[in-house]
């Protein structure tokens, strides 16, 4: 394994989101740590889901709205998410939307 691993500007990792699609790439796959670099279209949506992991959010470019738990929250650029396992949440893509999502399985 390498001794760190380094990315000048994530958000250059994904140029742009074709219509109506979402891309992925795997930054980090691990067996207690996977981060995954997500690309969304504007209207695109996960419907809500849970994790057994605790997982966090990093939004690097776009709207979006989160909903966390039954409560939805705006999240733009800059904005920082920690969610606990089994949390219920969703996300829907106001704009094009680059977000760092991290799993840690511990």
């Amino acid at each position: 394994m390498d001794p760190y691993i380094f990315h000048r500007d994530l958000s250059e990792m994904i140029q742009s989101v074709a219509d109506e699609s979402i891309i992925s790439r795997s930054l980090v796959k691990q067996e207690d740590l996977d981060v995954t670099l997500f690309g969304f279209a504007r209207g695109q949506a996960l419907t809500e889901h849970t994790s057994p992991y605790t997982a966090i959010i990093e939004v690097l470019k776009g709207d979006l709205v989160l909903t966390l738990g039954g409560e939805e929250v705006k999240a733009g650029p800059g904005s920082w998410t920690l969610m606990p396992p089994n949390l219920p949440h969703a996300l829907y893509a106001q704009t094009e939307v680059i977000l760092l999502l991290t799993m840690i399985r511990k």
